[in-house]
């Protein structure tokens, strides 16, 4: 899904068609529409994320299209973003634009809750959905702590 695309006039860049998005986001892509002028330039790409002091770069694909890691999603603020263009000796960098990462409830990606009957279905779910286009069929069923507690004291008792 594109939630943005940064369009460059000239040596200057500006933000257009942005979906508001969210922390915690992952695998979302934001497409660099190249002036014609610069066609045969090379890009790279590099970001500043809310909260983090580094400056990363990121490779654009010849679509324009490229793709943050999740970490960058992980806290709201302001993501920079901002371009340098290349051919030879030549480096043109182009000014930065502002894309805001708004705060939600929630991380997917979250370590699993301590109670073992959502835990237990969170990963039921998602193992049936990761296996939903195999032509096996797998019946998923997992041991209670109660379970465990049970089986341990038959062989040890």
């Amino acid at each position: 899904m594109i939630i943005a695309k940064i369009v460059q006039e000239g040596q200057i860049i500006t933000l257009k068609d942005v979906v508001p998005t969210f922390q915690y986001s992952a695998n979302l892509e934001i497409q660099f529409i190249k002036d014609e002028r610069y066609s045969d330039y090379k890009v790279i790409g590099f970001y500043k994320a809310p909260g983090y002091p580094d400056t990363n770069k990121f490779l654009v694909n010849k679509e324009g299209i490229f793709n943050l890691e999740s970490n960058v999603f992980l806290r709201k603020g302001i993501l920079r973003i901002s371009f340098a263009l290349y051919k030879k000796e030549v480096i043109i960098h182009l000014n930065e634009v502002e894309f805001e990462i708004k705060r939600t409830l929630g991380n997917a990606n979250a370590v699993l809750p301590e109670n073992d009957p959502v835990w237990m279905e969170l990963v039921k779910t998602e193992v049936k959905e990761c296996l939903k286009d195999q032509v096996i069929d797998i019946v998923i069923d997992f041991a209670t702590n109660e379970d465990i507690k049970e089986i341990i004291k038959e062989v040890f008792q």
